[in-house]
């Protein structure tokens, strides 16, 4: 396998990994399952109808809330896309400004080599 189709493979892995989280803790739509932060609790749905998180501070729990199913299925979808271009179309591959590869960093993040 070469590199180009490693690394895409990683992203699709990675999309799919988080569509596959996404649809075990959302209802049919994900917009409804937001999340929200008040002080330390995390709930999720319009009017924080269910538990998701007890946070040691409020900061922690807005940073959880943030991470919610819509934040989630954009990501996949990045991933998902950058994963069928061809590697001389990902213009995002490497970034201008610091020469990151921030795709495969979100998709490593994703999927932890052990």
């Amino acid at each position: 396998m070469t590199a180009a189709a490693a690394e895409a493979a990683e992203l699709r892995a990675a999309a799919d990994k988080l569509r596959q989280l996404v649809a075990a803790i959302s209802p049919p739509n994900p917009v409804a399952a937001r999340f929200h932060a008040d002080d330390r609790h995390v709930t999720q749905g319009d009017h924080g109808l269910y538990d998701v998180a007890t946070a040691e501070t409020p900061e922690c729990a807005a940073f959880i809330a943030a991470m919610d199913p819509p934040l989630a299925l954009a990501l996949a979808d990045w991933l998902g896309c950058l994963a069928m271009l061809d590697p001389s179309e990902r213009d995002a591959e490497t970034c201008g400004w610091c020469s990151a590869n921030h795709p495969a960093a979100v998709a490593r993040a994703l999927n932890p080599v052990v």
